[in-house]
């Protein structure tokens, strides 16, 4: 016996917005996981951190991300400092 499943034409769609939703609920705690981690000196990283979602070809997206110039090396570390991570572990732990 074969189960049949028809799908509207549109359903990528309906699903990538479901999808976005949930990622807009997890935004928020991701944010505030990151700023909980980050090493602060003047408060500009931690109050640079935050998230963004979209839709493209039917997939939903988000973006967790820090926009101060020096966001990166705190990450990942350079040549004379040690990496010091609060964007990645604030995402793994929400998976």
């Amino acid at each position: 016996m074969a189960a049949e499943f028809t799908f509207s034409s549109g359903w990528k769609a309906d699903v990538a917005r479901q999808a976005r939703t949930l990622l807009e609920s997890l935004g928020p705690q991701m944010v505030a996981d990151a700023q909980r981690g980050v090493p602060i000196l003047s408060g500009d990283l931690r109050n640079s951190i935050g998230y963004g979602t979209a839709i493209e070809n039917d997939e939903a997206v988000m973006a967790v991300y820090a926009d101060t110039p020096y966001a990166a090396f705190v990450e990942l570390g350079t040549s004379r400092m040690a990496a010091q991570p609060y964007l990645r572990p604030a995402v793994f732990r929400r998976w």
